[in-house]
């Protein structure tokens, strides 16, 4: 059968949305079902757990109560404070094993051992003073599981025929009571006896466990299991729970359960023991069977398999239907298409008689109106392949057209890219040229500004010596600020000839040198601070050359004049631009102009240059304020500004 085929498609069908969907509720239905089995078998295992808890207390009373009876023994109360130790401990040696226990101590006060069951002739050792001592002094009778140490083992004289299968040095687990001796009530204890079942050794509490509860018992203690006890109405034997699931239950101090209810599967739990410091110690392990989940599970498959075998008998029937009443018409059909392909002018053959459904005679029906139409369907299909090859034909011949006429436009092209390239070649040689005289140019004008610069140096150090060599205070004022003046216009090739453009100027650096060398000229520089913002503010050498003589003269005012009456000062030096202008502002905070003088009539040297250098030269404003201190704004219009006043 092809996967191909309708029969096929169909059973997949009905597979894919009646079956699968059954299946995916069926497997939640499982799911569920198994979520349910899990929780029962999870709460007998508490059960098991409950119960093992209640025989556990049961044993520890009954030691409870045993070894307050020893310690009640009147025997033990006269002897115990006359240190006739052995003589009690002969005398518990005959009764001791009569009572089911391992190791009977008995120790005075001070932890001093006066007598042993098991070892009568062993004495006068002193046991460590562990927690319990303290409780049991003050009248308490406790009991608990403890770990003894092999040293411990060792210092008790422990028989080996009483720890047949334990490793030389190894721990061992007790059930221990410890109880006071008091011969009289409400008085201190004169001693102590301790009463210890070996776990192991006695298989407590697996055996009790086992038998009243018809399941198997374990003990685990440090990695091994060291007792077990079955029950003889449970046939399966025991499994031992995983070294991850001992861990949990130790390290978390919980209750742990593993469930299995496959065939002769197990509900066990896991429950801590813990020691007189409420640590756990050891874990107990209940298993028992899952007979009833087992059974139920087995159930369940099998309704699950009777329901596979019907859906399975339906989907057989359904596709032998699909077989007989759709496939075969089709099959039919389809060898009756395959004679009319070899003779077109033969008919359908009739339907066999197999009921078929009605789409199926409507195929029919109109696969027969389809043969009687074909044939003229042929003829216009003729005609239409004629009008086809004639367009082709026209269509050649355009493209044969479009093509010589590509070929033209192309020529056309290549000659246009020639004449490009050498265009091309043309200009990269001027621009080779204008870059070689760019360079010339730039090397004349460096070598311009750094003779330019030395010059000027050579005329400010002649002006310096000649001031140092005249004792005329006018003089050495007057050649003091001529010397100012001169270096104010050497920094700006200073600072052209060291940057790699000639073009603008940094007036940052600028500032910062100028004022840097006024106020080594002058005698009260280191009370003088100076403020500057010009940061990232470039200007043209055709305007820093008059502003570096502003700043020059307004400076030298300032240092000379401003500060006379005052132990420091301040002036605050700003470049800014305002759209189409620079405004440069000096303020100080000196005493300010003297009040009888008329700024725009003074016609000292200083100020007449000032204002023939802004008006002139900087085509600017120029604005002094005197109030506390003095300001002085410039503005004048940015160099492009000018320069396209000049175009114009």
């Amino acid at each position: 059968m092809k996967f191909n085929s309708i029969k096929t498609r169909i059973g997949v069908a009905f597979l894919v949305l009646l079956i699968a969907p059954f299946a995916v509720g069926l497997i939640i239905a499982l799911a569920f079902h198994e979520k349910i089995l899990q929780e029962g078998a999870i709460s007998k295992a508490k059960s098991f757990a409950n119960t093992a808890r209640h025989i556990q207390r049961e044993i520890e009373m009954e030691m409870l109560r045993l070894a307050q009876a020893y310690a009640r023994q009147k025997s033990i109360a006269i002897l115990l404070p006359l240190n006739m130790g052995d003589k009690i401990g002969k005398e518990l040696h005959r009764v001791y094993r009569a009572d089911r226990l391992d190791l009977i101590t008995v120790v005075d006060a001070h932890l001093r051992v006066v007598a042993r069951a098991h070892a009568p002739d062993v004495l006068y050792d002193i046991l460590p003073a562990k927690p319990y001592f303290e409780r049991t002094g003050t009248g308490e009778t406790v009991v608990f599981i403890e770990v003894l140490s092999g040293p411990e083992l060792k210092a008790e004289c422990v028989p080996k025929e009483h720890l047949p299968d334990v490793p030389p040095d190894a721990n061992v687990l007790s059930l221990t009571a410890v109880a006071p001796i008091q011969p009289i009530v409400q008085e201190p204890p004169i001693g102590f006896i301790l009463l210890r079942k070996l776990l192991a050794v006695q298989q407590i509490p697996t055996r009790s466990i086992a038998n009243s509860l018809h399941v198997n018992a374990a003990l685990y203690f440090q990695g091994r299991r060291v007792s077990t006890s079955r029950s003889p109405s449970y046939d399966p034997p025991l499994r031992d729970p995983s070294e991850d699931t001992i861990r949990i239950t130790l390290v978390n101090n919980v209750e742990t359960t593993e469930i299995d209810i496959r065939k002769e599967g197990h509900a066990s739990v896991l429950v801590p023991l813990k020691d007189y410091r409420d640590e756990p110690v050891a874990v107990l392990m209940i298993q028992g069977p899952v007979t009833h989940q087992i059974g139920v599970r087995r159930k369940a498959w099998l309704v699950i398999g009777a329901v596979a075998a019907v859906m399975a008998v339906l989907i057989v029937l359904l596709l032998h239907a699909i077989d007989r009443h759709v496939v075969k018409p089709i099959r039919h059909l389809g060898r009756n298409m395959e004679r009319f392909s070899e003779n077109p002018e033969g008919r359908l053959e009739t339907l066999p008689g197999t009921n078929p459904p009605d789409e199926i005679e409507m195929l029919y029906r109109s696969f027969s109106s389809m043969t009687r139409a074909l044939p003229n369907a042929l003829d216009r299909l003729r005609q239409e392949n004629e009008r086809r090859r004639q367009t082709e034909e026209s269509l050649q011949l355009m493209i044969e057209n479009m093509e010589r006429r590509i070929e033209e436009r192309t020529a056309d092209i290549t000659r246009m890219n020639e004449t490009l390239k050498a265009e091309i070649a043309e200009r990269k040689r001027t621009e080779a040229q204008y870059r070689s005289a760019l360079a010339e140019k730039e090397v004349l004008l460096l070598e311009i500004h750094h003779r330019v610069k030395n010059n000027l140096q050579i005329i400010s150090s002649l002006l310096d010596m000649t001031r140092n060599r005249s004792k005329d205070p006018r003089v050495i004022e007057a050649l003091t600020a001529a010397r100012n003046k001169i270096y104010a216009m050497s920094l700006i090739n200073t600072q052209l000839y060291q940057s790699n453009r000639f073009d603008r100027i940094d007036m940052q650096t600028f500032i910062q040198n100028l004022t840097n060398s006024l106020g080594m000229l002058s005698a009260d520089h280191r009370r003088i601070r100076y403020r500057i913002d010009a940061h990232q503010f470039f200007m043209s050498v055709t305007h820093a050359n008059p502003v570096a003589l502003i700043l020059n003269e307004i400076l030298s005012n300032c240092i000379k004049h401003a500060f006379v009456e005052q132990e420091e000062g301040i002036i605050d030096i700003s470049l800014r631009r305002d759209g189409a202008y620079n405004i440069l502002t000096v303020a100080d905070n000196g005493r300010g102009l003297p009040a009888d003088i008329d700024v725009k009539e003074t016609q000292t040297l200083g100020l007449k240059l000032i204002r023939n250098l802004v008006l002139l030269q900087l085509k600017g404003r120029l604005s002094i304020r005197s109030a506390q201190g003095t300001t002085v704004t410039i503005t004048f219009p940015r160099a492009e500004v000018i320069e396209d006043e000049i175009r114009s």
